[in-house]
């Protein structure tokens, strides 16, 4: 009998060793986990290393810049010397002209703006833009002047979308067009079964053995794309059908966009074959769709986390991949299983010196990529985008309401006022009245349903408000004054063309578009380039003229505002 407990305490500790031999549940990594955080910091101090001695040039500057990159996502200070002199070293080589002498140039020009961005050099993205843009072939894709394949180069072609999208977001916007050819070219390009070439019409199929780089650089670069020109009316997200599958929500196309001689489809049971987005940028996204799926199903089937070579630059353009895509989609993965395999192979790759393997590229650009991944550099920064310039509507502070604010695209928002076109009008005639903020979105969501008899009524107050102190409330009511098609506000268009505020001027240019019917814009776009700011004033002075001399031709005794 005394033996007894002993037996027991025995099969205890026996039962014990055998549960703790069973498989336990594998922990995602996040990258807020130690582990991530100790490996960035190792990285921070391997690429503050060594940086900051002698001159940079020719292919070394883009190699500085990707590197000031990883060093802010790993929230490094502006001040950082390597990143101020990446800045710097950017700066002169887009002054001089040096930049487009190499066969990097797409590149460095990219990672350039994408750096500059970041740290609001608005005036340096847009020349570095003017230089970019030199680069894009007929076709649509991009491929370096020196040495450049012709029929484009789809690693090229990512970094170049990259660096517009960067740029687009401190208000330095390439024309639609330049956005139109990039989508189309790729989607000429894409094989079959999904894959994209490394350089259509010739020459390598593919970097590495399977493709694996180009697929996900590819379809990345059509997610940016997307998301760049949203449909108006679409969210990007998907719903789930009565038969359990997983569809994108239709967005909808306004009645002035529909086909002319044809009846407006409906998007719930018709793919609307040519999608007109914002800032005028048009995409068939039925073959859009076609395209995405494709690669989608490509990298599911044959998802390896690991390729043979130039894994870092895979791995660095499978995380924008899948930020672009999730925001497409709205929806936010904070686990995915392509992260945890991704960081638990980049844990173990890095060096005692913290940088990762020297493998087809430097050690510094190697790294700068595995940090990159690690972070989750991309959605890092897609979390806190604010494509409006502020957090809250420009000059307007927090409403007096609080119940009335919401999260909107990652961005402080109030709920639109619902109600008729003239009660909200009435109410943004007096700024000091505590509805105002929900009165300016209210009239900004009546933009997509509108019509000539909904606006009739109210094109007097409407042509008030385009000078109304909150851009908002001008970029709403010059939009609307737009889709009314009334020539005799014409000169409001034209004279909101001087507007201090981006999005006033880009709603005044649609506008006279679509009034206008002149969808080519003589030629030109609102972004009014110009080495400098006399010479976008010129610009801007040039394309007034043009709008001015249109509107003679059909108001011969018209008089404009100055």
């Amino acid at each position: 009998m005394p033996r007894r407990p002993l037996r027991v305490a025995c099969c205890i500790a026996l039962v014990a060793a055998l549960m703790s031999l069973q498989p336990q549940p594998a922990v995602a990594v996040v990258p807020t986990d130690e582990a991530v955080e100790q490996a960035k910091q190792k990285a921070v101090k391997f690429l503050s290393q060594n940086m900051n001695e002698g001159g940079i040039t020719g292919q070394e500057v883009g190699v500085h810049c990707l590197v000031a990159v990883a060093l802010l996502k790993c929230d490094q200070p502006k001040s950082h010397p390597v990143v101020q002199k990446a800045l710097n070293s950017f700066r002169q080589a887009v002054q001089t002209g040096e930049i487009n002498q190499g066969y990097e140039a797409v590149y460095t020009l990219g990672i350039g703006m994408v750096l500059a961005a970041a740290l609001g050099e608005k005036a340096l993205c847009q020349n570095a833009l003017k230089q970019l843009l030199t680069h894009q072939r007929e076709h649509g894709g991009f491929a370096a002047r020196a040495g450049g394949a012709d029929g484009g180069d789809t690693s090229m072609t990512q970094y170049a979308v990259l660096g517009m999208w960067e740029a687009a977001q401190i208000g330095v916007y390439a024309p639609p067009n330049v956005w139109q050819g990039v989508a189309k070219w790729l989607m000429d390009t894409q094989l079959e079964d999904g894959r994209f070439l490394y350089n259509p019409g010739g020459g390598r199929t593919a970097i590495g053995d399977t493709g694996h780089s180009m697929a996900a650089g590819g379809v990345g670069t059509l997610y940016i794309i997307a998301n760049y020109a949203r449909p108006r009316g679409g969210t990007g997200k998907t719903k789930t059908t009565p038969e359990g599958k997983r569809e994108r929500e239709p967005a909808e196309v306004p009645s002035v966009l529909t086909p002319v001689g044809g009846q407006k489809k409906d998007s719930n049971k018709e793919k609307v074959e040519r999608v007109p987005l914002p800032g005028g940028v048009s995409i068939d996204m039925g073959r859009w769709e076609t395209a995405v799926g494709r690669t989608n199903t490509w990298l599911s089937r044959n998802f390896n986390i690991a390729p043979q070579s130039w894994t870092f630059y895979y791995l660095y353009a499978l995380e924008r991949y899948y930020a672009f895509k999730e925001m497409w989609e709205g929806r936010n993965d904070p686990e995915p299983e392509w992260y945890d395999q991704a960081s638990n192979y980049l844990l173990k790759q890095q060096q005692v010196n913290g940088a990762w393997p020297a493998i087809q590229v430097s050690e510094r650009v190697n790294t700068s990529f595995a940090v990159l991944v690690l972070i989750r550099g991309t959605r890092k920064g897609l979390k806190t985008e604010d494509k409006a310039g502020g957090t809250l509507l420009s000059g307007s502070g927090l409403p007096t309401d609080l119940s009335n604010v919401r999260l909107k695209d990652g961005r402080i928002a109030v709920k639109p006022l619902a109600g008729p076109a003239g009660d909200m009008l009435e109410i943004m005639e007096k700024p000091d009245d505590p509805r105002f903020l929900e009165a300016v979105e209210g009239l900004k969501e009546l933009v997509v349903k509108a019509d000539d008899i909904m606006l009739s009524p109210h094109l007097v107050r409407l042509n008030k408000m385009a000078k109304n102190p909150s851009p908002e409330a001008r970029a709403a009511a010059i939009t609307l004054l737009g889709k009314s098609r009334d020539l005799d506000y014409v000169p409001t268009l034209i004279f909101a063309l001087r507007d201090q505020d981006d999005r006033v001027v880009a709603a005044a240019w649609e506008a006279l578009r679509f009034v206008s019917r002149r969808f080519d814009s003589f030629g030109m776009s609102p972004d009014f380039k110009g080495e400098d700011e006399k010479a976008r004033a010129q610009a801007r002075e040039k394309a007034i003229e043009r709008w001015k001399e249109w509107y003679r031709t059909v108001r011969p005794d018209a008089e404009f505002e100055d």
